[in-house]
């Protein structure tokens, strides 16, 4: 009888078989890259890719793509293949990118969902085209986007609306195009704030933001804080993220804090905490004083925050909680 040796990446398919039977991967959990399999056992990358690919199709590992293989969550050795969602995220370098890419992962994986994350370079509208464009490559059955004030711009996006592909919204809801969205509550946050000012005597109250209230989200924050002041507070809108060393802008935020100053308003309110820091550094540089002068409170509790004298006073946003429940839309 001849003796015909096993092919080399059917050896990589019974080790790693073995692993999942003993328990040595666990759902969820990320096996070893075909670069560590292929030098493990010996053979060309591709080998080990041929193993791996075979279970992904059988269902047993769940490829993501930038992260790795994952050991999937389904009934093992019933041949169902993985739903794939895709993921278009800002910033996911920072706090809040990271945050939601947890929650994603967490709130797909309970219904049997597995993302593959487009993740954005910069937070302008070809970088999302790209990102999108990216993920229409591969066969995802919907998709979870974050979105910013120009979406409505992207044609890629607005074709697939058309065509009634499963989308949801991320963080910011925009009106005009019926997206079912998941978000903090904004307004809530922005009530507290109302309150907490109130509550310290204030009277005039300034709301300095980079985005119209016709975005759901900073109209939201404004209503709420409407609602818990007792009083609208005035908007005094600028184009730009106001960084006080460098910015196109520079100048219009610079005359926007000199006007609230000349105004005497007790307050301001900014829509989010790094452009609350960046007023604050302009105002110690005029020479007012926080909070003796005016009053600050900012929005998502940036680490940032914690570092100003005095600590900025802020709502934290839990975009971790808010993304896992999008396994129930």
């Amino acid at each position: 009888m001849i003796n015909i040796p096993k092919p080399p990446y059917k050896i990589i398919k019974e080790y790693l078989l073995e692993n999942i039977k003993t328990g040595k991967y666990v759902p969820g959990a990320k096996i070893e890259s075909e670069n560590q399999l292929a030098e493990l056992f010996n053979v060309s990358r591709l080998t080990a890719r041929k193993a791996v690919s075979e279970l992904v199709q059988e269902g047993y590992f769940v490829r993501v793509q930038g992260m790795g293989t994952f050991v999937s969550h389904l009934p093992i050795g019933l041949g169902k293949r993985p739903i794939y969602i895709g993921a278009v995220i800002k910033g996911t370098d920072g706090a809040r990118g990271q945050a939601i890419l947890s929650g994603i992962f967490k709130g797909l994986y309970k219904e049997f969902m597995y993302p593959i994350i487009a993740p954005l370079k910069d937070d302008n509208l070809e970088s999302e085209k790209e990102g999108l464009s990216a993920l229409l490559q591969h066969d995802i059955q919907g998709l979870i986007f974050d979105p910013f004030e120009k979406s409505i711009e992207n044609e890629k996006l607005l074709k697939l609306i058309d065509i009634g592909f499963p989308i949801v919204f991320v963080d910011r809801e925009i009106k005009k195009l019926g997206i079912p969205t998941v978000t903090s509550n904004n307004f809530s946050g922005g009530e507290k704030l109302g309150r907490h000012l109130k509550s310290h005597n204030v009277k005039k109250v300034a709301f300095i933001t980079q985005e119209p209230l016709t975005v759901g989200k900073i109209e939201d924050r404004y209503k709420g804080f409407t609602k818990g002041f007792g009083r609208s507070p005035e908007v005094f809108l600028i184009e730009e993220d106001p960084n006080v060393y460098h910015h196109k802008n520079r100048e219009l935020f610079i005359k926007t804090i000199e006007k609230i100053i000349k105004n005497k308003f007790d307050a301001i309110f900014f829509l989010h905490d790094l452009i609350a820091v960046s007023g604050m550094t302009l105002l110690y540089r005029l020479g007012i004083k926080i909070p003796e002068d005016i009053k600050i409170v900012g929005f998502d509790n940036k680490k940032i925050g914690a570092f100003t004298f005095p600590p900025l006073t802020t709502i934290k946003q839990d975009f971790m909680l808010l993304v896992k429940s999008l396994g129930d839309l």
